[in-house]
């Protein structure tokens, strides 16, 4: 739950010192002058992402029950890379505030191991960010198409489609030097 502070208001710090009472008044009075905003349910579904490095593209269908470190995984196996460095995911929330989610051992919560893809506020045509690897930056489109039904059989990720050639993640690496 969201929790946005409200400032006090000179009327009802005045009805606080004064005797003069409304229907409600000490229920209001007694709040902490806090609105609170729900933040989105959890969906759960058959999520259909479209993960983009330029042109190239793979699109990842995975269930809304798997956790963010999963869905970092099959990005980083459907572009061939290795999995050996840290990541974040980072979305913009409904109020235009940068939300990071974090690889496990950057210990800084939210961490990928703690949210669920179900979990995010992603609408279909919502998109995030998935950084890869802090020093070299491969920076990933990540755009959730739709959200299909709850397919029993998905148990394991699936990639969908692949468009282009995947970039190759060490160039300066000579075949011969592994």
């Amino acid at each position: 739950v969201l929790v946005l502070a409200v400032p006090r208001l000179l009327v009802l710090e005045s009805l606080r010192k004064n005797s003069v009472g409304f229907p409600g008044r000490d229920a209001v009075i007694k709040s902490q002058r806090r609105l609170t905003f729900p933040e989105s349910a959890f969906r759960d579904g058959a999520y259909l992402f479209k993960v983009s490095w330029g042109r190239v593209r793979r699109r990842i269908s995975i269930s809304g029950q798997a956790d963010l470190d999963s869905l970092g995984q099959v990005i980083i196996g459907a572009f061939d890379f290795t999995y050996d460095h840290l990541y974040r995911f980072a979305y913009r929330n409904r109020f235009g505030v940068l939300v990071r989610i974090n690889h496990p051992e950057l210990e800084e919560p939210p961490l990928t191991t703690d949210v669920r893809v179900g979990d995010l506020p992603l609408r279909p045509g919502g998109a995030m960010t998935y950084l890869y690897d802090f020093g070299d930056r491969w920076e990933f489109d990540v755009q959730l198409e739709r959200i299909d039904p709850v397919e029993p059989c998905l148990d394991q990720a699936r990639i969908v489609e692949v468009h282009g050639e995947a970039p190759v993640q060490y160039p300066w690496v000579d075949d011969g030097d592994e």
